[in-house]
């Protein structure tokens, strides 16, 4: 089962890397108009580039453990990018912030 879910894992980032090199082409922020994020000075937040191709900088919020965020799943049903993200060595698992020592745990409990 375990095994299962790393090869749609794999195979989900395989293919957000083959169609996001098929669109963000090296020209193609040239043509984009970015709008002014104005502040961005909350508590956790940092200006990072986001959005089609990164094009833009962005106010992004960096969530802690156990916070819920959205995974690469929920992006590539048609739902914008979240302007949110897991800290440092946190990822998305089920809809929260886990640390990779607790999902690694909760994945051998399974």
């Amino acid at each position: 089962m375990h095994q299962n879910k790393v090869l749609i894992f794999l195979a989900l980032c395989l293919m957000v890397g083959i169609a996001h090199s098929i669109v963000c082409t090296p020209s193609f922020c040239a043509s984009v108009q970015c709008v002014e994020i104005g502040k961005c000075d909350g508590p956790n937040q940092v200006v990072k580039p986001g959005g089609l191709c990164l094009c833009c900088n962005l106010c992004h919020t960096i969530l802690r453990e156990n916070e819920a965020c959205s995974s690469i799943a929920t992006i590539l049903t048609g739902v914008p990018p979240p302007l949110a993200q897991c800290g440092q060595g946190l990822v998305c698992h089920e809809g929260k912030c886990q640390s990779f020592k607790s999902l690694a745990k909760t994945m051998r409990e399974e």
